[in-house]
């Protein structure tokens, strides 16, 4: 091997360990990013619900709008290492969001309303779920 040709990674490391690591690093980000995307959900929605007293489905509505504010800046810098001005990585963001956002409606809906449950338990049902469709999502198509 050329002695100025470096390997992306250490000579005793195989490719797939490389992407292994590469993986769980990404993963983690996008963990981290989807913390924080979570927390401004869960405040917001609380808050919403607490203090101005709107309907559930309404709180849920600014409060994601809010989350995924953050989140896409967050994933496309952070996470992804990509562009966040990217029109069509956005427009792809967006779509995934448009189903988030209708599933997280939805959802608030079947919990608070039909269940009869807490709000509390109906804004962490959303954050549960919507994260593992997003990173399926994201990893595959939205930030390709």
């Amino acid at each position: 091997m050329d002695p100025l040709v470096s390997r992306p990674w250490p000579t005793n490391m195989n490719f797939a360990m490389v992407v292994k690591r590469e993986t769980i690093l990404k993963m983690s980000r996008f963990a981290l990013v989807g913390s924080f995307t979570a927390i401004i959900y869960l405040f917001g929605y609380n808050a919403t619900r607490a203090f101005l007293g709107i309907p559930p489905a309404l709180a849920a509505v600014a409060s994601y709008v809010a989350a995924i504010s953050f989140q896409y800046i967050g994933h496309a810098a952070f996470t992804f290492r990509k562009s966040a001005s990217d029109r069509a990585q956005f427009v792809r963001f967006l779509v995934l969001n448009g189903i988030g956002l209708l599933a997280a409606v939805v959802l608030t809906v079947l919990v608070t309303e039909l269940l009869g449950a807490a709000d509390w338990v109906s804004s962490l049902s959303v954050v549960v779920a919507l994260p593992l469709l997003n990173w399926i999502v994201m990893h595959i198509w939205v930030f390709r």
